[in-house]
C-alpha cells in the first residue's frame, strides 16, 4: 500500500495498492565439466622391439605393428546442460531441486562436439548430473586390428570415429537468467 501525508494535518490518504507476484520459470542453463568413462581411442604403427632390438626385415627396414593408447576419463568442458525442473520435487525454500537435463560441451581430448543426458540434483546453483555421455570413439576399419604387422612400409590406419554411449558424472553451475 502506498500511501501519502498530509503535512500540514497527520492524516494518511491511501493513494494506490501494487501487488507484486514472484514468478520463476522451470527452465535454466547451466555449465561446468564433465567426466565420462568414454576411453579416446589412438592407433599407431609402432615398431616392434623384442629384448629391446627392433625386429628388421629381409631389407633392413623396421617392422611395425598397429598399437593403441586410451586416455580415460574423457573430460568434456565447456559443458554447458539446458534443464527442467520438476515440479513435484521442488522445495519452497529453493534450496534443493530434481531435473532433467541435457546438453553438449567439447570434448578436450578427441576435440569433438559430445552429447549427455541425465537427472540432475540441485542444491542452491550447483547441480550434480549422472548421465550417459555420447561421444564419438576411434575404431580401426577394414579388418585392421591391435597387434597386427604391417610390415616396413604401412600404410595409414583405416580408422572411423561412432557415437558411443558411456556413464558420466557432470558438476555444473546454474547461470542465474532475469
Amino acid at each position: 500500500t502506498i500511501t501519502a501525508k498530509d503535512v500540514l494535518t497527520p492524516a494518511s490518504v491511501e493513494v494506490a495498492k501494487v501487488v507484486i507476484s514472484w514468478r520463476s520459470t522451470p527452465f535454466s542453463v547451466s555449465t561446468g565439466i564433465l567426466f565420462s568413462t568414454l576411453h579416446n581411442k589412438t592407433f599407431a604403427n609402432t615398431p616392434v622391439i623384442v629384448n629391446g632390438v627392433p625386429v628388421l626385415d629381409s631389407g633392413g627396414k623396421t617392422i611395425t605393428q598397429v598399437t593403441e593408447s586410451d586416455t580415460v576419463p574423457s573430460i568434456v568442458t565447456p559443458m554447458i546442460f539446458f534443464n527442467y525442473e520438476l515440479p513435484f520435487f521442488y522445495r519452497n525454500d529453493g534450496r534443493f531441486g530434481v531435473l532433467l537435463s541435457g546438453g553438449m560441451g567439447a570434448n578436450l581430448t578427441a576435440k569433438t562436439a559430445d552429447y549427455a543426458g541425465g537427472v540432475s540434483f540441485r542444491y542452491r546453483d550447483i547441480l550434480f548430473t549422472p548421465a550417459v555421455h555420447f561421444g564419438r570413439q576411434n575404431e580401426l576399419t577394414n579388418g585392421v586390428a591391435v597387434g597386427q604387422r604391417l610390415g616396413s612400409s604401412p600404410p595409414a590406419l583405416p580408422m572411423a570415429m561412432h557415437f558411443t554411449p558411456k556413464l558420466a558424472f557432470a558438476i555444473t553451475y546454474r547461470i542465474p537468467l532475469p
